[in-house]
């Protein structure tokens, strides 16, 4: 038996969200003063931006627009101020590549002008909570000839090196997911990620910084609020642009000519109208499943994959918040969801997908007018026997774990269950 073995069983219950167990050397780092790491990673707009200036060599961040957005981050960042030493590298780390990244899109972009005007063809978007089976529709899905996929090296690294230069984006994939399964090893099983494999573009959507992902990434309720209660149009604008960029690259696989893509993430959940808005010949999948399960999974994997960010002060306080939040958009979805034409959507129950997988894919394929061809349906078998539900280890969700009421949340989400 191996040391995860022993320490991670089959089921095994997450109880130390009070006292998170770490690695040793991520314990060694979080033992630095704050102080010390404060002189080498602060979080100030000008210090940031000249960085990454100072990085690439570039200075276009293109529309300003997303100044407003930024400071709004930075300021949460900066004022719910219980990050771990690691915590603190991380966030500067994450956001001086997303500059990196939005400086070289955008020279991209004055380089090509006729990027702006390739066709996105009826794009695929898979909309759900997680653990309502959107990685495994996302999956299958992607085995389609006509459908191409986000691998998660590009989603991480979607700039190609200059001609002449070594391309190691997916060598900084890799050393991404072992670190991943090192400081947090039980994220596997809450949602597993390969170099190679199909990925969300939650991280594309972040360079524009109008996304979800910071709220799933970082304690911004500020920004959060913010995010909510505005149009995201133009964060969807953004990531036309970066998917017209993509488009010229040869896609992952066996792929047709002019092949489609296919799209997935939580962020697209209470997105519907801003999504149809910018991509109106857009296909909508929804995804639903028991969403007091759906919920407790979701906030389970958030409050987990905090610990090597944050001290756990606010855990109580967060995964309250994440209850209002996720309830907001379901029942946002709701709304916007019953006023698109029926062309446009197509719901999935997950008990139903789980039990005949193949059948829904070909429904979806049939209203996403996409060819099932035979190649198409021996790579979906193929996944199907190589993809065993649970096969990392299941995790035993509570909701007292979080100090959250079962029958309060079940009654909360009534309206959904009822729906759907």
């Amino acid at each position: 038996m191996s040391a995860f073995s022993r320490r991670y069983p089959d089921v095994y219950r997450i109880d130390d969200f009070d006292n998170p167990w770490l690695p040793l050397p991520v314990r060694l780092l979080n033992a630095v003063p704050d102080t010390l790491i404060r002189r080498f990673t602060r979080l100030d707009e000008q210090r940031l931006l000249q960085r990454a200036i100072q990085a690439t060599g570039l200075d276009d961040f293109g529309d300003e627009d997303f100044r407003a957005p930024f400071r709004l981050l930075l300021e949460d960042l900066n004022t719910l101020d219980h990050f771990t030493p690691m915590g603190r590298i991380t966030v500067q780390t994450v956001l001086h590549e997303q500059l990196c990244s939005r400086l070289c899109l955008q020279e991209q972009l004055k380089r090509q002008p006729d990027i702006a005007q390739r066709k996105i063809d009826r794009p695929v978007f898979i909309a759900g909570l997680p653990r309502t089976g959107t990685t495994h529709l996302h999956n299958l899905l992607s085995q389609c000839t006509q459908l191409r996929y986000l691998p998660l090296w590009q989603t991480l690294h979607p700039i190609a090196p200059q001609p002449g230069q070594a391309d190691r984006r997916r060598r900084a994939a890799d050393l991404a997911v072992n670190a991943t399964g090192f400081i947090i090893p039980l994220f596997k099983r809450m949602h597993e990620m390969a170099t190679d494999a199909p990925h969300e573009e939650l991280t594309l959507c972040a360079l524009g910084y109008r996304s979800f992902f910071f709220e799933g990434a970082f304690q911004v309720p500020k920004y959060r609020d913010w995010y909510a209660n505005h149009s995201q149009v133009k964060g969807y604008e953004f990531l036309k642009q970066v998917l017209q960029m993509l488009q010229q690259e040869p896609a992952q696989g066996n792929k047709s000519p002019g092949a489609r893509w296919i799209l997935k993430s939580p962020q697209h959940v209470d997105q519907l109208e801003a999504i149809l808005t910018v991509f109106p010949d857009a296909r909508l999948i929804l995804t639903h499943r028991d969403p007091a399960r759906a919920v407790l999974s979701m906030i389970t994997m958030i409050l987990y994959t905090s610990r090597q960010v944050y001290r756990p002060r606010r855990l109580r306080e967060e995964a309250r918040a994440w209850v209002d939040r996720l309830e907001q958009m379901l029942r946002r979805s709701q709304q916007q969801a019953a006023a698109i034409p029926g062309d446009n959507v197509f719901h999935v129950a997950f008990d139903a997908f789980m039990e005949n997988p193949e059948k829904t894919i070909e429904r979806i394929c049939e209203f996403a007018q996409i060819d099932l061809d035979p190649v198409s349906r021996q790579a979906i078998q193929r996944h199907l026997a190589s993809s065993a539900r649970d096969r990392h280890g299941r995790i035993d969700y509570r909701f007292e774990s979080l100090g959250l009421d079962e029958a309060e949340i079940r009654a909360r989400f009534d309206f959904y269950t009822t729906w759907y």
